[in-house]
């Protein structure tokens, strides 16, 4: 099985990323999200989860800085405040490799600009109707407001 990396490389042959190296706690708190909410996913339903938290971050109405996206109340399953320990080793590595090169901007969004998600399956009903359907990514339904 391919890594993130290796999947990535097939398709991006020159990087235009110049800026500073991540902040670790921003890249945690992504993987966080990408490991509870998609690590049974395929890579670009992970990849989606990622770019939503940074859609949130880049939207006004969400918080200012990642781990606040991140823990708001209510937002996202199973995401706790407390110590995390990944079980899977594997898909918390690819996680942090996920969240790394959405942060960086090295994949784009296939979400085009959701901020919202949820698996059709788990919850049974549209939670927001009143905002846009993006598509679906995996088991998961993505959304936009406008």
């Amino acid at each position: 099985m391919l890594t993130v990396i290796q999947y990535l490389s097939y398709f991006l042959a020159v990087s235009s990323f110049t800026g500073d190296a991540p902040p670790p706690r921003d890249i945690h708190c992504i993987a966080q999200t990408v490991y509870h909410e998609a690590r049974g996913e395929p890579i670009l339903g992970q990849v989606a989860v990622a770019s939503v938290v940074m859609n949130r971050v880049n939207h006004e109405r969400w918080g200012k800085d990642v781990c606040s996206v991140v823990f708001a109340p209510h937002q996202f399953t199973d995401i706790q405040k407390t110590r995390f320990v990944p079980e899977d080793k594997k898909a918390w590595k690819q996680a942090v490799e996920i969240a790394t090169l959405t942060y960086t901007g090295f994949i784009d969004d296939p979400t085009f600009g959701a901020t919202n998600y949820y698996n059709p399956d788990k919850v049974g009903y549209d939670p927001w109707t009143e905002l846009r359907e993006i598509g679906d990514i995996g088991n998961h339904r993505f959304k936009k407001g406008d």
